[in-house]
């Protein structure tokens, strides 16, 4: 069964993702996509019309960093359950992202 996890690193996701661990060990041949999507929403960023100046290639590297702690911290739930698990990390409206990846991935 090929499975994904979506994850935003908060108590609700890892517990999400410990209770598929738990499911996969259940399962034969499990594989699990883990994926995190980095968004920065205009608001956050000043509003359309905000008049402050964003350094946008800090914030992409500081959520590309958050994105490989959330990542881990949820890979972490899976040791020792023997699935394969892999990992994804994209940019942009979490709703959108995370299905095109499952849908790339062959997960749906």
């Amino acid at each position: 069964m090929k499975l994904v996890v979506a994850t935003d690193g908060s108590a609700h996701a890892i517990r999400a993702a410990s209770l598929t661990a738990r499911l996969t060990r259940e399962l034969s041949k499990s594989e699990v996509l883990l994926i995190t999507v980095g968004h920065v929403s205009t608001l956050a960023m000043g509003g359309v019309a905000g008049d402050m100046i964003v350094d946008l290639k800090i914030i992409e590297q500081g959520l590309a960093e958050a994105a490989r702690a959330i990542l881990d911290q949820t890979r972490r739930e899976f040791d020792g359950t023997g699935v394969a698990v892999a990992t994804a990390y994209r940019k942009g409206d979490p709703a959108t992202e995370i299905v095109k990846t499952a849908q790339e991935a062959g997960r749906t």
